[in-house]
């Protein structure tokens, strides 16, 4: 109990955001209803997060996207991009950041290519993590990664990343490791089927 409050307060006092003990219900509930595979995955991409200092943003993010891999496509975007891959990395940020026109063929090359490889999807989702983390605080960077310079909607992303990584906090520790192997194959776990 008094790990949890001293996470709590050293991490709220650091943001200076309100918490939200009905949303930390929620989440907790959420994260004790993930299944092995998905746990398993949220301690690889802690782990791998750590390489570049990004630990928990990193878990949270996949978590809030796609349930570590569970919904990892979204083709419904207004202005029709989709979003693909562990991180639901933006498919026309990444085409426009290789210099590629934002054709469906396009799309579903990369969304193919971030569907079928978690480390690709990683390392997107750090380029864009580093890309807004230039010049903000982490709590809008959270934000920006969600909704770019859209502010209303960064806020509310932000604020269930932050208590997201509470959850993670108290939790990523009692996932007990499977042998490297088997974790690097989680991680690294292609796709067979054709995407769309």
């Amino acid at each position: 109990m008094k790990k949890l409050l001293f996470i709590l307060f050293s991490f709220f006092s650091l943001y200076a955001r309100e918490l939200d003990t009905n949303l930390l219900n929620k989440l907790q509930h959420e994260w004790n209803l993930l299944n092995e595979e998905q746990k398993q995955l949220a301690f690889k991409i802690f782990q791998r997060g750590k390489e570049d200092d990004i630990a928990e943003t990193a878990t949270a993010i996949a978590w809030k996207e796609t349930q570590f891999n569970k919904y990892n496509i979204n083709t419904q975007n207004k202005n029709k991009s989709w979003d693909c891959g562990l991180f639901n990395n933006n498919s026309k940020t990444v085409l426009s950041r290789i210099g590629l026109k934002h054709s469906f063929y396009n799309k579903k090359m990369i969304c193919s290519k971030l569907t079928r490889d978690n480390e690709y999807s990683y390392q997107w989702m750090v380029k864009e993590i580093k890309h807004w983390k230039e010049n903000n605080e982490w709590f809008e960077t959270w934000g920006k990664y969600n909704s770019g310079n859209q502010k209303n909607v960064g806020y509310k992303y932000a604020n269930n990343i932050l208590h997201r990584i509470i959850i993670i906090r108290l939790n990523i520790n009692k996932v007990v490791p499977i042998s490297k192997q088997k974790i690097k194959e989680i991680f690294e776990k292609k796709i067979n089927n054709k995407i769309l």
